[in-house]
């Protein structure tokens, strides 16, 4: 059967018209595949110990899940923080000045170029620091 240029086979349309009748959805089936690695005893050891520490890597967590037994990857570790909702961001160098403002800002430079600024203190470095929580 041609369809818009694609070719479906009748053994493929037959299946999934039989897997629709039978679930009302074509979606797949939910829990069809490999049991999770991570299991509920498992995801609250992590939750506990980013609870106590938010700051704990993957890498460390592994070390504290190997040395109570549990075999399992960095990365299940690292999916098992994301489905938790534990999200690592490092700090970052970012410039203050949005591309938005340089042309303003360059405008007022413009602008005041002649001014002496007697009454101006000025500094050469500003560093902020965010956390977020």
């Amino acid at each position: 059967m041609l369809i818009e240029g694609n070719f479906a086979s009748r053994e493929g349309i037959h299946k999934f018209l039989s897997r629709f009748a039978e679930s009302g959805s074509m979606l797949r089936q939910a829990g069809s595949g490999r049991p999770s690695k991570f299991t509920a005893e498992i995801r609250k050891i992590v939750d506990d110990l980013m609870e106590f520490d938010n700051e704990n890597t993957a890498h460390q967590l592994l070390s504290l899940l190997v040395q109570k037994g549990y075999n399992i990857s960095l990365r299940t570790i690292l999916r098992c923080q994301k489905s938790l909702g534990w999200t690592f961001r490092g700090s970052g160098y970012y410039q203050l000045i949005r591309d938005v403002n340089k042309q303003k800002r360059l405008d007022w430079a413009l602008q005041y170029k002649d001014d002496e600024f007697l009454d101006v203190i000025y500094g050469d470095e500003c560093t902020v620091q965010m956390e977020i929580s």
